[in-house]
């Protein structure tokens, strides 16, 4: 395999690892808090989002260990390094994943907003004034 498809599939890891590092925080702040009606689409969006990264990163990192192990001068230390790495990013990847799919599964929750109501209908006596003469 020539050294430009190598050094491509590593310039693509790094940029499915930064968008995740990226969309990591946004998704673990919504866990933390409550579905809504209104997260909900994020929510969902994140979540495959998520799954679509951790399914590219899953093949590149299978292709980029396969590499690392023909290449010559390779030690054990540098593969098992590559190899803790790729797996804390895709360990905590799932867990959030998990995560927002338990968050979906629970009913939304409505906002108060302050709902401005309008006011029952009170009658009002009419009052008739007599002027003096």
């Amino acid at each position: 395999m020539t050294e430009a498809v190598k050094a491509y599939k590593r310039k693509s890891r790094g940029g499915h690892r930064a968008y995740v590092n990226q969309v990591l925080p946004q998704a673990k702040e919504l866990v933390a808090g409550q579905c809504t009606a209104e997260t909900r689409p994020r929510i969902a969006q994140l979540k495959a989002s998520l799954e679509e990264q951790l399914t590219c990163l899953r093949q590149l990192d299978e292709e980029i260990l396969r590499d690392l192990v023909d290449e010559e001068g390779v030690t054990d230390g540098d593969i098992a390094e590559e190899v803790q790495v790729a797996g804390n990013l895709k360990g905590d990847i799932s867990a959030t994943i998990a995560a927002l799919a338990e968050l979906l599964k629970q009913k939304p929750r409505v906002l108060n907003r302050n709902i401005l109501r309008v006011p029952e209908l009170v009658k009002v006596r009419q009052l008739r004034f007599k002027t003096c003469v």
